[in-house]
């Protein structure tokens, strides 16, 4: 049993020396493992800053080509707005300029529709006009016939009745001129016998 302990004792002695060494060895590895940690952090660490001063580069740049991109966005909207505003603009000066145009073609034709209408009531009172003076030219036609066929009439009478003192007067010429050739013939006889009786006186006068 003592001759086991002291086995055992032994074991134990080799055994505690051997971690010390182990220990030591291992001491010696975790420092160089230590400072192969803190060189890869340091590494690590720098990497890190340089990834991140890239990142901030690369979100600098992105930013900008960002705030270009937005600006340019901005841009184009409002030249797309001002495109609009003046495409309405045109398209209320457009519907202004129509709807004026609409309003004076109404008004023209609403003024030669007015035109139109007083034309046809002055022609249909020009017609009516022309037909009241056709009218009346025609009572006066047929006063005027009227009254020629009656002067017509008188003047046949008249000239009935003339030529009928016509003829008598021309008959009483007549019968006048045969009195008169009768007279003149008497007259002449008278003269003649008259004549013969102073010749007669005369060759019955005595000589003295």
């Amino acid at each position: 049993m003592a001759n086991v302990r002291d086995k055992q004792c032994d074991k134990c002695r080799y055994t505690g020396n051997g971690a010390s060494q182990r220990t030591s060895s291992t001491n010696a590895a975790e420092t160089v493992k230590d400072s192969q940690i803190r060189e890869n952090m340091n590494k690590l660490q720098v990497q890190l800053q340089h990834c991140e001063q890239q990142i901030q580069e690369l979100h600098g740049k992105m930013l900008l080509q960002f705030e270009k991109e937005l600006a340019q966005a901005v841009e184009a909207l409002t030249r797309e707005q001002e495109r609009a505003e003046q495409a309405e603009r045109e398209k209320q000066a457009q519907l202004k300029q129509q709807k004026e145009e609409r309003s004076k073609l109404l008004e023209c034709l609403s003024k030669e529709k007015d035109t139109v209408s007083q034309m046809e009531q002055e022609n249909l009172q020009v017609i009516q006009e022309k037909e009241e003076n056709r009218t009346e030219q025609l009572r006066i036609f047929e006063e005027l016939q009227s009254q020629i066929s009656s002067l017509e009439a008188e003047h046949n009478e008249s000239l009935a009745r003339e030529q009928e003192k016509l003829q008598e007067e021309m008959q009483t010429s007549k019968d006048g001129q045969a009195v008169l050739a009768s007279v003149q013939k008497e007259v002449q006889r008278l003269e003649m016998e008259l004549d013969t009786s102073n010749r007669e006186k005369v060759f019955d006068i005595p000589l003295s």
